[in-house]
């Protein structure tokens, strides 16, 4: 095995034939009238400005990594027990504060999957700062389940949106809450007695209860959202149209006798995750990908209106509500469109709130 280390190296640019590794390559006039360590094969001036260049890069410090937009953190409650968290922030956020939307799971849909992770994306993309966190019984073991009348998840979300407000870089003023499915519950909770948040993002709320015939079930709108007749702060309902915890049949005449000033409806295409398992699995994934995205530019524009608008005038700058149908996907078979409009005839309804079995 050779042991001769110069042997193996490339040969130096410029040298002679039969030149010895390592000696000076340049021919006599150049090495009588340069210094030696501006030699270079019959081009000082070049050699010269080469070595000054690679002295230079080395002197120059090494570029620092660039920060992560997401950062994970532990949020206490009330009780003791941590939230797991990820905040994300805007890319380039100045020193000015940015708004934030604290954005809560599903009873089984933790926050790092498609719809929370692609709300939080986008949000992200249009200079919003967003909290995500898991419900507490998310991280037990074994794995638990919500609280009776969801006691302990509207702890969670208070001490959520409690810690987001005191986020350095976070403008406490220009705050939103939301969250899907069983978080929608939550969050709508959270929302209604705190008149400090600007607007509230339900996504895939639960409005309907499955029928054992597989018809469109019981409604329940009334019973999981009161009091959404009479808020006039900014509302978007969010959902896809073959979802089976709010079956469009029985969406419209539900939002006919409950829709507020500030609400706006929107449909995408899918279920309860915005997928749709009639596909074969490689179509599935693309109709999923691009039916959570566009859920997610909904959002993002949504919020982006509600903080456009002064807290006083955001009602008014959001109002008429309009439905959107669902969103086009070439994977996706077309499906029956949603009513054209979403009738706003406001009549107040009071009930407790129910926590559906399915909710997710």
């Amino acid at each position: 095995m050779p042991t001769d280390r110069a042997s193996r190296l490339p040969p130096v640019p410029g040298a002679r034939p039969g030149a010895t590794p390592g000696a000076n390559p340049c021919p006599s006039p150049c090495r009588s009238r340069w210094p030696a360590p501006l030699r270079c094969s019959g081009r000082p001036l070049a050699g010269a400005l080469a070595g000054a260049l690679a002295a230079l890069l080395l002197l120059l410090p090494l570029a620092a990594p660039p920060a992560r937009a997401e950062q994970a953190l532990t949020l206490p409650t009330p009780r003791g027990e941590p939230l797991v968290a990820l905040l994300d922030r805007p890319d380039g956020a100045g020193p000015e504060p940015v708004p934030l939307v604290v954005l809560a799971p599903g009873q089984g849909y933790h926050m790092a999957l498609p719809a929370l992770a692609g709300a939080a994306r986008r949000l992200r993309e249009q200079g919003l700062a967003v909290l995500r966190f898991d419900w507490a019984y998310h991280r037990a073991e074994p794995r638990g389940r919500p609280s009776p009348a969801l006691a302990r998840e509207v702890e969670d979300l208070r001490a959520a949106v409690a810690a987001a407000r005191r986020l350095p870089g976070i403008d406490a003023a220009r705050v939103l809450v939301g969250g899907k499915s069983l978080g929608s519950l939550v969050a709508w909770r959270v929302f209604a007695e705190d008149p400090a948040l600007r607007g509230a993002l339900l996504l895939t709320p639960v409005c309907s209860r499955p029928g054992a015939d597989g018809g469109p079930g019981t409604a329940e709108a009334a019973a999981n959202y009161p009091g959404l007749a009479a808020e006039a702060r900014p509302v978007l309902w969010l959902q896809g149209d073959r979802d089976p915890l709010c079956a469009t049949a029985l969406l419209w005449p539900q939002l006919a006798a409950l829709a507020g000033p500030a609400l706006r409806v929107a449909v995408v295409g899918g279920d309860h995750g915005f997928g749709d398992r009639r596909l074969p699995a490689p179509q599935a994934a693309l109709a999923t990908e691009r039916h959570v995205d566009a859920a997610a530019r909904l959002a993002a524009g949504f919020v982006q209106d509600v903080l456009a608008a002064p807290p006083a005038a955001a009602a008014a700058a959001t109002a008429p509500p309009a439905a959107a149908g669902p969103a086009a996907s070439p994977a996706t078979p077309a499906a029956a469109a949603p009513s054209p409009a979403t009738p706003a005839t406001p009549a107040a309804a009071a009930s407790s709130p129910a926590t559906p079995a399915a909710a997710r």
